[in-house]
């Protein structure tokens, strides 16, 4: 079977560019606006971007998860989705869920201090 950037190639010349940002959508699981960007840029000559590489469930990059630590969820959706090709969607569960994540072992975190610091004022040290 020939390989995606050909058979895009090979679409694009007969005049079908709805079937090759099609393809490149169901292929890739990439958005309609980021497909027929792609599309448009082979039909112009230029050569079809390696497709991202597949990251693990809950893996993110780490400048995203410094983005959602900090609270710029926002920020780290978008800079996902760019990287990865994602849904919107699905970029924001992923980034939620590693945000979510942080968000308990932030409090187990204060929780064990304020536990300590009473431990101590009734130990009276």
């Amino acid at each position: 079977m020939a390989d995606l950037e050909s058979q895009l190639k090979e679409l694009l010349a007969r005049g079908d560019k709805i079937a090759a940002i099609k393809l490149l959508r169901e292929a890739r699981g990439l958005e309609l606006a980021v497909a027929k960007v792609e599309v448009e840029r082979l039909e112009a000559g230029g050569r079809l971007p390696a497709a991202p590489p597949a990251a693990a469930e809950g893996e993110l990059p780490e400048d995203v998860r410094a983005l959602a630590a900090k609270g710029d969820k926002v920020q780290a959706i978008r800079v996902l989705r760019e990287r990865q090709g994602l849904e919107l969607a699905e970029a924001k569960r992923r980034v939620e869920s590693v945000s979510a994540g942080a968000t308990k072992s932030g409090c187990a975190g204060g929780l064990a201090l304020l536990l300590l610091v009473g431990a101590s004022l009734w130990l009276g040290a």
